[in-house]
């Protein structure tokens, strides 16, 4: 489900690691109501994201301290990677289909949105 989020977040990274959160919390609860029906469970989940540093926290190799409280989510989605439920993985800012629902696209990223999402 798509919603606005409720916290302001003080930098794109914390912005990026909240839109992370979500998704990887659905992805258990789907596998959790996969294994109730005892379907196999499909793993991991493949998430993706255009924001670098997202990725970076995620494998230890960056992180500020000004991203020190994004806390539980941090850890959450942290969690679900280490356990092989998730995988976020980077798609380049040109091919991000969220984009053209969010931002104002130029004619040509216009044209490559709808390619995106199966319009033309």
């Amino acid at each position: 489900s798509t919603k606005k989020q409720t916290i302001t977040a003080n930098s794109t990274t914390v912005a990026e690691w909240y839109a992370l959160d979500q998704p990887s919390r659905d992805a258990m609860w789907l596998n959790k109501i996969a294994r109730s029906f005892m379907l196999p469970e499909q793993r991991p989940t493949e998430i993706y994201t255009d924001n670098i540093n997202s990725q970076l926290l995620l494998s230890k190799k960056g992180g500020k301290s000004a991203n020190r409280w994004l806390n539980l989510r941090y850890f959450f989605v942290k969690d679900t990677v280490a356990q092989g439920h998730v995988e976020i993985h980077r798609v380049n800012t040109k091919r991000n289909a969220a984009d053209g629902f969010t931002k104002a696209l130029a004619k040509d990223q216009f044209k490559i949105f709808t390619e995106l999402i199966g319009i033309c």
